[in-house]
C-alpha cells in the first residue's frame, strides 16, 4: 500500500496505533506526577490498597474508606487495580500514572475502531485524535483516581465495538458473553457504566444494522444479549445493595446539600453551559466547581434557562438519530452518558467535574468524525475541505498544548492548591485551602480572613466547618467553634461530635459536653479523645467516680499516654475518696513513665 493511500484510508491496526501514540504523547508529562487530592484517602492512606491479600476488604467494602455507605460509591475493580499497582511499585506513584496513560491510549484506540465502523477511516482517525488530546481529560488521566473513569470507558467502548455493525448471524453466545463481561467489569470500575445498554441501542438505531434482517432473527439476536446484560446489572445491583445498605447511599450529595433540595433540577440546568464550554472551548479548566465557582440555583436564572435550552435542544437532536446520525448519535450519546452525573433524576456528590466528562466526551469525537466524513464528500469544494481540515488540525494542536501545560497541575497536592487558589479565588475551597496553608505557616491573622471569606462563600461542607471550628478552638474562639459545629452536626460526619464536645468543655459548658459525648458513644463512636473529654466533663460536674471509670476505659484504648492517664485516674479516685486505688494508680503512673523512657510500657496496676 502506498503511503498516500495509507494516510487516506489507514488500516484498522495502523489507525488505532497512531491515535494511541498521540494519546501517550499528549499525556507523557503526567507520568512523573505524584499523588494529589482524592489520591491521598483513596490510595495513599487506604489500607485495602496496600495489601493484596485483603480480598474481602477490596471487593466487599465501599469505595471511600470513610463515609462510604453515605456517599454510595462501590468500585471494587478500581480498588483492586490500585492494589496491584501499589504492590508492583511498592507505593510509588509511577505505576499508577503509567497505567492511566496506557489506559487512555487503549480507550482512544478502541474509540478509533468504533468510529471506523461508523465512518471512513480518515474521519475516524480525526475524531479519535480529538479525543486523544482533549484537555478536559486531564483530571481523569493525570490524577490517579481518574483511573475509575478510564477502566469504565474501556469496558463500555469495548462492548460497543463488539456490538456495532454485526449482523444477527454473528451474534454468537461467545460474542454476547464477551459484551456482558465487559459491561460487568465497567460497572465494577465505576457505577456510571450502567448506561452501556442504552449506548448499544443508540448505536443500533444510528447504523440500522439489523433493520434489513427478518424480525424474528433480530429479536433472537437482541433477546439473548438483553437477558445477559440484565443479569449482569441485576447481580451488580444486588451486591452493591449488600455492601452499601442501599442503592444510592444515605447522603450521595455529600457537602453539596442543596442538591437534596427541590431546586436541585435548577442547579442541574446550570451545569449544562459548563458542559458545553468544557467540551467545545476547554481553555479554562478547574479542579473545583463548587460554590462560588457555580452557585446554587434556587430560582430560574439566565444561565439556568440557557442550560435548560441546551438540554432541550440536545434531546430534540437525539430524535434525528435514524435519519441524520451525524447529528443524532453525538447528541444521544452525550445525553445518555451524562445522565448518571447530571443531578437531573437523583443527587450525586458533584455538580460539575471534568473527570466525569470522560465517557460523555466521546460525543465530541463522534461529531468530529461525522463532520470530517461530510467534509470529504466530493461535491464540496476542495478549498472548503482543505480549510475544514486546517481548522481541525489547528484545534488539535491547541488542545494538545493546553493538555500538556495542564498535566503538571496534578503533580501533587501543593501544585493543585496553588493552581486552584490562583485560578479560582471565588471558590470557597480555594479560600479554605489558603486558610489552612497560612495557619500552618503561623500567619493567624491572614488565615482568619480566609476562613471568614470561605465561610461567607459556602458553609454547607461538614469537614470545612469542623476544620474552621478546630482553628477557632486553637485561637480561643470557643463559642464560634460551638456555633460552627452545631451547624455541621446534622450533616453526616462522625468526627463532629468529638470536636463539639471538646469545644463545649473548653467554653465552660461541661454538661453539654457530656451529653455530646454520650450521644457519640451511642452512635458507635469510641475514640481516645472522646473518652478523655467525657472524663473531664464528668470531673468538672463533680461526678468523680464516673470520671474515674471513664479514665479507666480510656486506658484500654491504643495510643494513650499511659502515664498521664494513670495520673488523671488517680486525681479522680482521690476526689472520689478512694485513696487506696488512687495510690495504686500513682504507682502505675510512675511505672508507666519509667517504662516509656525505656521503650517498653508495662501493664499497669488495675
Amino acid at each position: 500500500m502506498k503511503i498516500r493511500d495509507a494516510l487516506r484510508e489507514p488500516p484498522a491496526a495502523l489507525g488505532a496505533g497512531i491515535v494511541a501514540a498521540v494519546a501517550i504523547a499528549a499525556y507523557a508529562n503526567a507520568i512523573p506526577n505524584g499523588f494529589a487530592f482524592d489520591d491521598i484517602p483513596i490510595v495513599v492512606n487506604n489500607a485495602r490498597v496496600h495489601e493484596l491479600d485483603r480480598l474481602a476488604q477490596i471487593w466487599l467494602t465501599p469505595y471511600w474508606p470513610t463515609r462510604g455507605e453515605w456517599l454510595g460509591l462501590y468500585r471494587p475493580l478500581t480498588i483492586f487495580a490500585f492494589a496491584l499497582q501499589w504492590a508492583i511499585g511498592g507505593g510509588s506513584p509511577l505505576p499508577f500514572h503509567l497505567t492511566n496513560t496506557l489506559l487512555h491510549a487503549t480507550v482512544t484506540g478502541l474509540l478509533f475502531l468504533l468510529l471506523a465502523r461508523l465512518n471512513r477511516p480518515l474521519p475516524a482517525l480525526l475524531g479519535a485524535t480529538v479525543f486523544a488530546v482533549h484537555p478536559v481529560h486531564t483530571e481523569a488521566v493525570a490524577n490517579v483516581v481518574g483511573q475509575a473513569e478510564l477502566l469504565a470507558a474501556a469496558g463500555v467502548i469495548g462492548a460497543c465495538l463488539l456490538y456495532v455493525g454485526r449482523p444477527p448471524e454473528e451474534a454468537t453466545w461467545r460474542r454476547d458473553a464477551a459484551i456482558a463481561t465487559l459491561y460487568g467489569g465497567a460497572l465494577l470500575a465505576k457505577e456510571h457504566a450502567i448506561v452501556a445498554p442504552g449506548l448499544l441501542l443508540l448505536l443500533e438505531l444510528a447504523t440500522g444494522t439489523h433493520a434489513r434482517f427478518p424480525l424474528r432473527s433480530r429479536l433472537n439476536a437482541r433477546l439473548r444479549l438483553a437477558l445477559m446484560l440484565a443479569l449482569v446489572a441485576g447481580a451488580y445491583l444486588a451486591v452493591r445493595y449488600a455492601v452499601l445498605g442501599s442503592l444510592r447511599g444515605t447522603d450521595p450529595a455529600g457537602p453539596l446539600s442543596y442538591l437534596n433540595e427541590p431546586t436541585r433540577i435548577l442547579s442541574a440546568f446550570r451545569a449544562w453551559p459548563e458542559y458545553a464550554r468544557l467540551l467545545f472551548w476547554p481553555a479554562e479548566l478547574s479542579a473545583d466547581y463548587s460554590p462560588a465557582v457555580i452557585l446554587p440555583v434556587r430560582r430560574m436564572t439566565p444561565m439556568a434557562a440557557f442550560g435548560a435550552a441546551l438540554l432541550i435542544l440536545t434531546a430534540l437532536a437525539t430524535v434525528t438519530i435514524r435519519n441524520r446520525p451525524g447529528l443524532g448519535l453525538p447528541a444521544a450519546w452525550f445525553l445518555v452518558s451524562i445522565t448518571p452525573v447530571s443531578n437531573l433524576f437523583f443527587p450525586v456528590g458533584i455538580l460539575v467535574a471534568e473527570r466525569a466528562l470522560y465517557l460523555p466526551s466521546v460525543a465530541v469525537a463522534l461529531a468530529t468524525a461525522f463532520i470530517a466524513n461530510s467534509a470529504g464528500v466530493k461535491r464540496l469544494r476542495r478549498l472548503t475541505r482543505a480549510l475544514a481540515l486546517v481548522a481541525l488540525a489547528g484545534a488539535c494542536v491547541a488542545m494538545t498544548v493546553r493538555t500538556v501545560t495542564r498535566n503538571p497541575t496534578w503533580k501533587d497536592n501543593a501544585a493543585v492548591v496553588r493552581t486552584l487558589i490562583r485560578e479560582r479565588p471565588e471558590s470557597y475551597r480555594s479560600q479554605w485551602l489558603a486558610a489552612v496553608l497560612l495557619a500552618q505557616a503561623g500567619d493567624t491573622a491572614r488565615s482568619e480572613a480566609h476562613w471568614q471569606l470561605a465561610y461567607r462563600l459556602w458553609n454547607g461542607h461538614p469537614t470545612f466547618l469542623t476544620e474552621f471550628a478546630l482553628f477557632s478552638i486553637r485561637t480561643g474562639r470557643y463559642q464560634r467553634a460551638i456555633r460552627l459545629l452545631e451547624r455541621a452536626r446534622p450533616m453526616p460526619d462522625g468526627s463532629i461530635e468529638e470536636v463539639l464536645a471538646t469545644a463545649y468543655l473548653l467554653a465552660g459548658r461541661p454538661a453539654e459536653a457530656l451529653v455530646t459525648t454520650d450521644r457519640a458513644l451511642r452512635r458507635g463512636t469510641r475514640s481516645l479523645p472522646l473518652l478523655e473529654t467525657r472524663a473531664r466533663a464528668l470531673r468538672a460536674l463533680g461526678r468523680h467516680a464516673e470520671a474515674a471509670a471513664a479514665w479507666q476505659e480510656a486506658l484500654g484504648l491504643p495510643g494513650a499516654n499511659r502515664a498521664q492517664m494513670w495520673r488523671e485516674l488517680a486525681h479522680s479516685l482521690l476526689a472520689a475518696r478512694d485513696s487506696a486505688r488512687a495510690a495504686a494508680a500513682l504507682d502505675s503512673a510512675e511505672a508507666s513513665a519509667a517504662a516509656a523512657s525505656r521503650g517498653t510500657p508495662p501493664e499497669g496496676r488495675r
